[in-house]
């Protein structure tokens, strides 16, 4: 495989080009391409779509664009999301990326599995908590008045997101409680 992958290919950032990323967020993302293509409900997308050869034919090439492949290369702290029942990517992908960087222990990552969701977020909740957690993951790790090597050293934000409140339990005009964020 290609040791110095194009930049432009968005999925290879966090790992392939650390230098040129502070901070990063994967959505529905892909960590292995050759596993991607094996579990997908579109098993033939790649070759059908995108690239026009199997794997068969372009094995080095399914490799070469997997972030998994360049994780000696990681350092760019990474907030995963993916939704819990997305058959298009399986959220398998984001497990494999996170449990690897974790194991690497010097990325900082946060994972968040979002119930009851496929591939793109349908329910109002999931879409503001996570554009909450992708701003509060970008304000901590792109700040102006710190070095890099201070914002590396910092801890990744909570798992848990404060709403200021919101997540109280309200009554509706019927006196039945209504559901939480």
């Amino acid at each position: 495989p290609n040791p110095n992958p194009n930049p432009r290919k968005k999925n290879l950032g966090a790992t392939a080009h650390s230098d040129f990323y502070q901070a990063s967020v994967m959505c529905f993302g892909i960590s292995d391409q050759v596993s991607k293509s094996m579990t997908t409900d579109i098993p033939t997308e790649i070759e059908s779509v995108h690239w026009r050869k199997t794997i068969e034919e372009a094995y080095d090439d399914y490799v070469a664009s997997s972030p998994l492949y360049y994780l000696k290369r990681a350092r760019t702290p990474i907030l995963i999301s993916h939704g819990a029942n997305d058959k298009r990517v399986p959220p398998s992908q984001s497990k494999i990326l996170f449990n690897a960087l974790k194991r690497k222990g010097n990325v900082p990552t946060r994972m968040v599995l979002y119930g009851k969701e496929g591939h793109g977020y349908k329910r109002y909740a999931n879409r503001l908590d996570h554009s909450l957690r992708t701003m509060r993951w970008f304000n901590h790790y792109l700040r102006p008045d710190m070095s890099e090597k201070d914002r590396r050293a910092l801890s990744p934000p909570r798992a848990e997101v404060d709403y200021g409140g919101t997540q109280r339990r309200r009554k509706s005009s019927r006196g039945l409680p209504k559901s939480r964020l």
